[in-house]
This record gives C-alpha cells, structure tokens and sequence, in this order.
C-alpha cells in the first residue's frame, strides 16, 4: 500500500492519484473475482465515502483550475475538454462549478481579501469533511438559492446539511422543499408571476413539437386535477377498452380534451374568429384519400387523418381555388368588413401573412384591401390580402411613401412593393417561406407556370436562400 504518512509534493499529484487509481483497479478485480470479501453493506458505505471525496477532489481542482487561469468553463470549449479528462458531459462539468462557487469552494478572492463565509456555511463544512454528496450539496443551493436570507435561512441551511447525512439526495430535496413551503419562506407571489411561462417549440419533421415552461401554483393544481381525474388508466377511452398508454400520454390526452371542450364553437373559450377552435386547410383529393397534411391558421401542420379525429367533419367549408392564379372564386362582398366566410377563403388561398420573408400564420394576421376601401378599392377575393398587424401599420394606402409598405394588384395577384430600406430597388414581391408549401393556393400559383414541373421545382427556382422571398411570375 502507499505510504500516506508523508505528503508529497504537490506536482506529484498526478502521480499519486494514478497510483491510487491502480490500486482501486486491483481492489475491484479482487472484489470481482473472490467469494468472500467480507460484509458488503459495510463495504458499499466505504465506496460511497470515497466518492464524496473523490468529488470534492474534482470541485477543488476545477475551481483552482479558474484561478489559476489555466481554464475559463463559461468557455463551451474549456468546458468539453474538463468533461472529456473526467468522463462526464458538458453539463456536469458547468453544474459542478457553479455548485462549488456557491457552496463548496469560495473564490481565492473570497479567502485573500474579504475573509468571506461560504454562501452556505453548513453544507461546505459538511462536503469538505467529506459526510455528505455533491449532489446534496446541489440539492440545498436548488432549494435554498432563491430564499431571502435570514437568521430563519442559516437555520434551514444546518438543518438540511445534517438531513443530508442520513438522507439521499431526492429524499432531502422532497423533505426540504415541504418545510419550505410549510415555512412560507418559498418566494412571493409577485416572483411567481415574474417566473411563470409556457410555450411551444418549432413542430418537427414528424409533425411533434416540445411543450417546455414552468407554471405558477394555480395551474399546476388545475393540470394536476385534470391529469387525476381524465389522465388514470381508461379515461377518455370507450368503456371496457384496453388501455395501453403510458402515463404521459394519458395526461397528454386529457390535456388536449379539455383544450376541445373549451376552444369548441360556443363553448367558454370560443375563439376570437367565431367560427371554429382551428381552420385547417386540405385539397378534396387529400380529403377523398385520408391522407396527407393539411397546414392550419395557427401556423401548424396537422395530418388530415388527426383532422378527422378533431371533430373537422363537423365544420365543412368549400372554398373554390382559381385554377390558375389560386384565388378565390365567388365570395365578391360589398361591404367594408371581411366576413368568416372571407376570413376562411382566404386561409385556403394564402395561408397566411403575404408580407414577403414572413412566417406569421393566419390567426395572427389581420385581413388588409390592397386597393383602400376609401379610394373604391371593394371587399372582394382579388382585393383582400393577409397581413400581420406590424406591417399593417406600415402600409401607405395611397402609395406614395418609399419609405412604407404597399400592395399593388396586377394580373389578378397581389404583390407587395417593400419600403427601401428593406429593399432598395421595391421590386413587387410576395411571401414563398417554406412554411407556406402546403398551402392549396400556393400550390396552384406554382403548378400555373408550367404544367410540366412540380410547384416545388418553381419555388426553388424563385427563391434566392441568400436573400428574402420574392416571386414576380
């Protein structure tokens, strides 16, 4: 065995831990290979004893490393080659400093110059002796970070680095957070309101997108409600039926149910528009196949077979397409205000917001005369264009701004001259982002310049991926 007694020079160190190393390595072999190595209990609280200080080796070294200036581990690049030496990720790496920062290491600045207490002076005591984990170490700064401090705060604090001894570190997290919240000592709620938010990510390629957020107390029980009484084994199924999904897409399914009920025609969250939850558009072929994907006015993708599941048969709309310029056909109004009707035939025609380079769905938009209604300009489907309210604002209805937006309509489509700031030359100009592809009207624009190429072959041919969207076919 090595001789410990003497210490060795500290440059020696690698050496050492190596040394060290071969031996565990032997250990193990022997422990593999022998029947009899003793009490296993005993030995598995000696393995873990080790990697407590085998950890705080690692929280030392990594902060000293910063010190010293030998790495800076707000450097993505410093953090992976940390993480490669220890075998761990990136994000291991990045979570151990910040731990060792705020409890378990102070700074050579604290230590030299301000003879600081540690942030958490019961856990660091506890970590450094080596009685409890990093990972309970992580546990009460996750728990603690955000609490104001107080003679109540430092009482906590040893309170929790002593549970932390007996305790793993979900147990100490779960008994923790309830004496915290017992204690009123959790934040108030205008932090609550400051930290609440949810949100949706781009849809992928398989048309699935990630939810990610974090809710407020209040909708956190009313999800939790939800999920108990329309999310347990058989809810929402046929009675009898043979549930086998899992947990998560139970709560997924009831989810997604209660947002129905709610967002149907007269119910208590009718939508804005009045007519339906969500307008989706499809051609009568894919709606005669059952197959395919429809885009819808909320800027999403949606297999018309999920369409059907939504209740869509419910609420038919026929919108009748121009063959060649893929306006509509029949829906001439004369008064002011654009109707559902127009509202729905407008969605199968454009999609969305015809601002070129844009990718706000029609929901959003609102619905703009590319010829004023003042100057004569009539309510009608060669005169009615989707537009976002932020370029709405920048239109110049009388077309004698170069510093504005306008519409112009010429061989029955609508274009747009931009202002010269955005483009010197205002060429017109309509939107072909890739997320109006699906778009039946779209469809029919392209496939009107030439019978014998697909309309994907026409948009790559009139977008330069270098510069903003422009068609002037």
């Amino acid at each position: 065995m090595l001789n410990t007694l003497e210490k060795p020079p500290l440059e020696h160190s690698p050496t050492l831990i190596d040394q060290y190393g071969h031996e565990l390595n032997e250990l193990s072999a022997r422990i593999n290979n022998e029947e009899d190595f003793g009490d296993l209990g005993e030995l598995l609280e000696s393995v873990g004893s080790l990697k407590k200080f085998l950890d705080q080796l690692i929280c030392v070294v990594l902060v000293r490393c910063e010190d010293q200036g030998n790495a800076d581990f707000s450097d993505a690049q410093s953090r992976g080659a940390a993480a490669l030496a220890l075998g761990v990720t990136s994000h291991r790496v990045s979570t151990m400093v910040n731990v060792a920062r705020d409890v378990t290491q102070p700074t050579q600045f604290q230590k030299q110059f301000l003879e600081a207490e540690p942030n958490f002076p019961a856990t660091t005591e506890a970590f450094q002796r080596g009685a409890i984990s990093f990972d309970s170490c992580k546990t009460i700064r996750d728990i603690l970070g955000d609490v104001e401090r107080s003679p109540e705060w430092y009482a906590l604090e040893a309170q929790f680095a002593a549970m932390a001894m007996h305790m793993r570190p979900d147990q100490l997290r779960a008994h923790a957070k309830m004496m915290i919240m017992a204690l009123g000592m959790a934040t108030n709620k205008e932090d609550r309101e400051a930290r609440r938010g949810v949100g949706i990510g781009g849809q992928k390629a398989d048309l699935m997108s990630t939810l990610f957020g974090e809710v407020d107390d209040q909708l956190a029980t009313l999800l939790k409600r939800l999920f108990l009484d329309y999310g347990k084994p058989g809810a929402l199924l046929e009675e009898g039926a043979d549930d086998t999904r899992t947990k998560g897409q139970r709560q997924h399914d009831a989810l997604k149910a209660a947002l129905m009920v709610a967002l149907e025609q007269g119910g208590p969250m009718a939508p804005k528009r009045g007519v339906a939850s969500v307008v989706a558009t499809m051609t009568v072929d894919q709606l005669a196949a059952l197959n395919g994907v429809a885009m819808t006015d909320v800027g999403t993708v949606v297999s018309v077979e999920d369409l059907l599941e939504m209740g869509a048969a419910k609420h038919w709309y026929l919108a009748v397409l121009d063959g060649t310029t893929g306006n509509l056909l029949h829906l001439s109004r004369t008064r002011r205000g654009a109707d559902m009707a127009m509202y729905l035939g407008l969605l199968a025609s454009q999609g969305g917001d015809q601002t070129p380079g844009s990718n706000v769905p029609a929901a959003q938009c609102e619905i703009h005369h590319a010829i004023a209604y003042a100057m004569g300009g009539e309510t009608s489907e060669d005169n009615l264009i989707f537009i976002s309210p932020w370029t709405h604002r920048k239109v110049d209805d009388k077309k004698e701004n170069e510093n504005k937006y306008c519409t112009v309509v010429e061989d029955g489509k609508i274009y747009f001259r931009e202002p010269r700031y955005v483009n010197r030359d205002r060429p017109l100009a309509t939107n072909c982002a890739p997320w109006l592809y699906l778009n039946p009207g779209q469809q029919i624009r392209y496939a009107a310049k030439g019978q014998s190429r697909s309309w994907f072959a026409h948009i790559t041919d009139d977008i330069d991926p270098l510069s903003r969207s422009a068609d002037r076919a």
